[in-house]
């Protein structure tokens, strides 16, 4: 699991979450660094705060569909619920597999439901395949 948020006791918020649902986490508070990480480790689950300085999660959410990300994304934000419902509109219309959307402030309930959720939605398959290709 690869978390991303600027504020740091949300991040290790997040992280602790994630470590107690069983997942390996890495965490970063850089978009830059997360895009980064995304290219190298190719997660297969990752927590986007949309709302961050510089490089915001829609520009990383463009790069993540430049590079056909197929991660189970859940994205986050403290701002008007309507941002993360048209984030979540423009990452699907990019083929990213956006599985939840969580507003802040957030709870420990909430982030467990939203994970135990996204783990079971489907993971997609962004790259283009013959039919009958195992590739």
């Amino acid at each position: 699991m690869l978390i991303v948020d600027d504020d740091p006791p949300i991040l290790a918020f997040l992280a602790e979450i994630g470590k107690y649902c069983g997942y390996d986490v890495e965490t970063t508070d850089s978009s830059f660094e997360l895009v980064k990480r995304i290219v190298e480790t190719r997660p297969d689950f990752i927590i986007l705060d949309i709302v961050m300085p510089k490089f915001d999660g829609i520009e990383v959410l463009r790069e993540m569909s430049a590079e056909e990300v197929e991660a189970r994304i859940v994205l986050i934000s403290g701002f008007d619920p309507d941002l993360l419902n048209r984030a979540r509109s423009l990452a699907r219309s990019w083929q990213l597999n956006v599985v939840d959307v969580m507003e802040k402030p957030l709870s420990k309930e909430v982030v467990i439901t939203c994970i135990e959720t996204a783990e079971q939605a489907p993971q997609i398959q962004t790259k283009w395949k013959e039919p009958g290709s195992d590739q």
